[in-house]
């Protein structure tokens, strides 16, 4: 439902300006992602999924999904994040580790991120506290080294 992606908004903003409040981040990233699983293989929006059992299809009506999908464009990004618990993670994104070379000429272990989101125009750097985003073209690919607190970026047509 529209609603799910518009109240994630705030919450994903919050998170960002608040990184270390783990519990924010589950949710938002859930709700980011929302409104892609209501598209039928044909293209065609849905407002939602009835999973009542007799069911299991999408609603035939696109109803409010327009001002949902505006939600995941505002969320829509690569969220980039090394978590106390569970290390380095990439959401709606690839990560490669790299060891040695540098990236703003400091040794130290790189991560190479890969967006994979809707729009490949974002990607929050978690460690670093930094959203980057691209107006024209598309992120092809992130390079960060956290020690050196340093990244480049690779840009597509």
């Amino acid at each position: 439902h529209y609603r799910t992606t518009l109240n994630a908004i705030p919450v994903m903003f919050e998170w960002m300006l608040h990184p270390d409040d783990w519990y924010l981040l589950p949710p938002a990233i859930g709700a980011a992602s929302l409104h892609l699983t209501t598209i039928d293989p044909n293209g065609a929006a849905s407002m939602g999924f009835y999973l009542d059992p007799a069911i299991l299809d999408l609603d035939p009506y696109s109803g409010d999904f327009g001002i949902g999908f505006w939600g995941h464009g505002r969320l829509a990004a690569s969220y980039f994040v090394k978590q106390p618990q569970h290390g380095i993670m990439c959401f709606f994104c690839d990560v490669d580790e790299v060891h040695g070379g540098a990236t703003g000429g400091s040794d130290g272990t790189q991560f190479t991120i890969t967006p994979r989101d809707s729009m490949r125009h974002k990607v929050f750097l978690e460690p670093l506290g930094v959203l980057l985003e691209v107006i024209s073209g598309s992120l092809e690919s992130v390079t960060v080294n956290i020690d050196a607190a340093a990244f480049t970026l690779s840009l597509s047509d």
